[in-house]
């Protein structure tokens, strides 16, 4: 039994057909791209997974149970950091636990335990206006965390970032997955970052977006920038590119 699944997803929005028949499969503790142009429904099936919205047809399931539309199960973080500016960044990032009931000081407390692991030792006391892009992606990831242990859902969380800032996340990404073996899907359309941070992808084509392929990445998560100029690396990332140039002539 898959640590989470989708099966035979099909969403309508106003009588159009944005995503038809998605089925895929994550493990605990795997890292799941999913991959496809802008538009073609990568976030309408996030919406879905996370019970913000609920399918015309199918389920969602997490360790066997049926969580369709059922909001609380995952944690969902869009594409934009939506850290609240008058907070200092330990209260945002404790945020999930205060709304769960747990007293501000031992949410804090809590939360502060987190903050090295998510290389925001020393920022629990700035604004997120003082802070980075890179460091309020980290906060983010850290919120999103605190609100689910078991299971994140990413929406494109690096695309907002410049290539240098991007490449050093990617690395401390890696590490983090590899010490909280926590299971992830991120939503990206660079087949670079996909091959470089999944454990397995799937390629979305097509209108409405369908399932065109499943992709094992099978090499160790230590990887180092060397690893995407490797044969290895232009070999998975040549399957593909045919893989979605047959879909398109099909």
């Amino acid at each position: 039994m898959a640590f989470f699944a989708a099966r035979e997803i099909d969403k309508r929005y106003g009588g159009n057909l944005i995503v038809e028949n998605i089925s895929l499969s994550v493990e605990k503790g795997e890292s799941a791209a999913l991959l496809g142009v802008s538009g073609i429904g990568k976030t309408t099936l996030f919406n879905i997974f996370s019970g913000l919205e609920r399918p015309d047809h199918g389920q969602v399931l997490l360790e066997g149970n049926d969580v369709t539309g059922r909001t609380g199960q995952v944690g969902y973080m869009q594409q934009k950091d939506l850290l609240l500016p008058y907070l200092k960044i330990i209260d945002n990032v404790a945020l999930p636990l205060t709304l769960r009931g747990i007293k501000k000081k031992e949410a804090r407390m809590e939360a502060s335990g987190h903050l090295e692991q998510f290389g925001l030792t020393g920022y629990g006391d700035k604004y997120p206006a003082q802070l980075s892009g890179g460091m309020r992606q980290r906060a983010a990831l850290l919120r999103t965390f605190l609100f689910s242990g078991r299971m994140l859902l990413l929406d494109e969380p690096f695309s907002a970032l410049d290539a240098i800032t991007k490449t050093e996340l990617h690395g401390w990404y890696l590490r983090l997955l590899e010490e909280t073996r926590i299971t992830t899907i991120f939503i990206t359309h660079d087949i670079d970052e996909a091959i470089f941070l999944s454990d397995k992808i799937y390629v979305l084509s097509g209108r409405p977006g369908r399932i065109a392929g499943e992709l094992r990445v099978d090499f160790p998560r230590r990887r180092e920038l060397e690893f995407t100029m490797s044969p290895e690396f232009i070999a998975c990332k040549k399957k593909i590119l045919r893989l979605i140039a047959e879909k398109n002539e099909a």
